[in-house]
């Protein structure tokens, strides 16, 4: 798998590593499972479009995130607030919350 080389927080090898290449697209419907679409033929994706197409839970990704984040800036991921005002300055960031 393929990432950008602007991995700006560092979480593309962990997804590489957790992704897995997708060997059938199709959207089916809910109620019978009948196929509605089907992608590209999976062959011809990296052809086509210069990497293959892969598949992450999403919980995967949220969990390399927060890794990241927790790992540049420790406790800054607040629970349980609400946010209030975001303002921009020179040199930072000010973000306001309310518990």
């Amino acid at each position: 798998m393929r990432c950008t080389p602007r991995d700006f927080l560092g979480v593309g090898k962990r997804i590489a590593d957790e992704a897995r290449p997708v060997p059938l697209y199709r959207v089916c419907t809910f109620s019978n499972g009948k196929a509605l679409e089907y992608g590209p033929d999976p062959t011809t994706i990296e052809e086509n479009f210069g990497a293959g197409y892969y598949n992450l839970h999403r919980a995967d990704l949220q969990s390399a995130l927060v890794d990241a984040i927790n790992t540049n800036d420790p406790g800054c991921i607040v629970l349980d607030h609400r946010f209030e005002l975001l303002e921009q300055h020179g040199d930072h960031v000010l973000l306001k919350m309310q518990v």
